[in-house]
């Protein structure tokens, strides 16, 4: 069982930490002390004593809830980070299709939506994009697409030709917009 409790201050989740206790008790549920985290996000005291069941909880600057990365300090830079990962691995596992002359690129190009760019979108409505952020998207889908044209960089054909080529009429950013 994943549960989250948010709170303002240390002694709000302090409470928020022995009502979610107590209710578990009476519904027969025991809450795993060595398995639950505390997190702090944003800026403050960056320590905290919250106790379940006179025992100290352990605080996290990481962890992945419902599939995506929650971070103190990075935010969400670290799950954009995580889910660019994935995708590549995505990605590099299907390479023969994107070496495969017999398929259509429209055919890739519908791979690259469905296997690859879905693992990368995965919970993006909760990113807080920064232009560093949007840049290491777009970088990342102007590889895809390249590879998919059978282009490097070296060839000098510049990024809106590719994706005139490939029919891609609407960039990562805007499809998370």
């Amino acid at each position: 069982m994943t549960s989250l409790a948010l709170a303002e201050s240390e002694n709000s989740l302090q409470q928020a930490v022995d009502s979610l206790s107590k209710n578990s008790k009476k519904m027969g549920l025991k809450i795993n002390v060595p398995k639950t985290e505390v997190q702090l996000l944003g800026h403050g005291n960056r320590s905290q004593k919250i106790n379940l069941e006179g025992q100290g909880l352990k605080q996290t600057e990481e962890f992945v809830y419902l599939g995506g990365v929650m971070h103190s300090v990075e935010g969400t830079e670290a799950d954009v980070k995580r889910r660019i990962g994935i995708a590549r691995k995505n990605f590099q596992m299907l390479k023969k299709i994107w070496a495969a002359c017999n398929l259509s690129k429209a055919l890739k190009v519908e791979v690259f939506e469905v296997l690859v760019l879905s693992s990368l979108l995965y919970n993006a409505e909760t990113w807080v994009i920064k232009a560093e952020t949007k840049n290491r998207l777009r970088v990342f889908e102007m590889a895809c697409l390249r590879r998919i044209e059978g282009i490097t960089r070296r060839d000098r054909v510049r990024n809106t030709e590719i994706k005139s080529r490939l029919n891609w009429h609407q960039d990562i950013y805007k499809r998370i917009q």
